[in-house]
């Protein structure tokens, strides 16, 4: 008989067994520990289909199954601990507690599907009657992708219980990079802001090994919330521009360069002067970062608190401008905000001998219909008819960049 069900198409062989399990009748352990094509054994689909009867006999006869992966990494045991089964996890706690140190290919532990899925009671459970356990998942020594998935999944109430129940651990220790919890913490700031009151200014402003602050992790991950609400003393150092990385790069210029746009205003409402003038060692200002990002809205925040020298007199070290640099890389939207906002046309459009310097890329971006309307805006400045000048620009870079779309549409057909 089981010669020929071993034969069957998987869905039909599974159907069968589950019968014979129902059924009371003897199952082969080679059976019940067959393969489907993603590698799942009989205990996983049977929680799958949350048969969860079915599960619990399979798993009193062999519960070594329990750490059974399929190809994705995902053991039984994390299934059950996503679908919130207690009677399963119970199980798994008393006869295979190896099995909560397992991980899928995420690096997601059974006790991180909890917090997934924010089963509070499951996570309860381990808490209150497996507290040795769960300080060894949640050491940052020793599994630091627990914490990282705590903090990215974790609800208000399992984080407030985490930090109640553990924090003694976690103000003690940093990770084989150097992170400390706050450094975990920041990545998902805005999610974790109830614990930013539980962040010491030591802990906020203590460097990993790439001399980065926590805060540069709310900076690269776009935690503006976070940000707004950081103890003062830390407002003033960011006001200050006084934190670099190993790199070089500020807070603000980290934010800008991965794109966090929410992050690097929320940053940019601290930074005083000089701040506009530093340069770091590319020769790169914070203006140079924020046209680069190509928002409008930054461009035009960072040009309505810092002179505006820093977008014409700082040069980087290739000897261009901020100014440059956005028609160099196409950044329409930056270009617009300087012809919106900047006040001193003048300045920017001056002439040297026979060269405009500040404005040469902007000329040389442009297509030959154009560039008759670009002189009749530079003498518009010339006369000081400012406004007309400002309507012409704006008037070129919308055509610009329509006929550029267009060319690009035309030679992609």
């Amino acid at each position: 008989m089981y010669s020929a069900l071993y034969l069957l198409h998987f869905d039909s062989f599974y159907n069968s067994v589950e019968k014979a399990i129902i059924n009371k009748d003897q199952v082969p352990p080679i059976f019940l520990k067959r393969l489907d094509s993603s590698g799942k054994n009989m205990l996983m689909l049977a929680i799958e289909k949350e048969s969860f009867h079915v599960a619990t006999q399979i798993m009193q006869l062999h519960p070594d199954m329990l750490q059974s992966k399929c190809k994705k990494g995902i053991t039984p045991l994390m299934k059950a601990c996503e679908l919130g089964n207690m009677e399963i996890v119970e199980f798994g706690l008393k006869h295979q507690k190896d099995a909560f140190f397992d991980v899928d290919n995420d690096g997601l532990s059974p006790a991180g599907y909890i917090i997934k899925r924010g089963h509070e009671e499951l996570f309860n459970l381990l808490v209150n009657e497996h507290r040795d356990m769960m300080e060894k998942l949640i050491s940052i020594k020793k599994s630091p992708k627990f914490l990282y998935m705590a903090f990215k999944y974790a609800n208000e109430e399992i984080l407030k219980n985490i930090w109640n129940s553990f924090g003694h651990v976690l103000r003690n220790e940093v990770d084989a990079k150097g992170n400390n919890w706050a450094h975990y913490a920041c990545t998902f700031g805005n999610r974790c802001l109830s614990l930013t009151d539980q962040m010491t200014i030591e802990e906020l402003l203590t460097v990993n090994k790439d001399g980065q602050s926590p805060i540069f992790m709310a900076a690269k991950y776009n935690q503006d919330e976070f940000i707004m609400n950081l103890p003062k003393p830390v407002q003033r150092r960011l006001a200050n521009g006084m934190d670099f990385d190993n790199e070089g790069y500020s807070v603000f210029t980290v934010a800008c360069k991965a794109g966090s746009l929410k992050a690097a205003i929320a940053t940019l409402s601290f930074l005083k002067s000089p701040y506009y003038m530093d340069k770091d060692k590319w020769g790169m200002n914070g203006a140079m970062y924020a046209v680069m990002t190509d928002d409008f809205e930054l461009v035009e925040l960072y040009l309505a608190k810092f002179t505006q020298r820093g977008f014409i007199e700082v040069l980087n070290n290739e000897g261009k401008s901020a100014f440059m640099m956005a028609c160099n890389e196409r950044k329409y939207n930056s270009i617009r905000a300087f012809f919106f906002y900047y006040s001193d046309l003048p300045s920017l459009f001056a002439k040297v001998g026979d060269k405009y310097p500040h404005v040469e890329p902007f000329f040389q971006m442009l297509n030959f219909g154009l560039l008759a309307e670009a002189y009749f805006a530079l003498e518009s400045i010339r006369v000081k008819d400012y406004e007309l000048a400002r309507q012409y620009l704006l008037s070129i870079l919308k055509k610009h960049e329509a006929f550029e779309k267009l060319s690009k549409k035309i030679a992609n057909k």
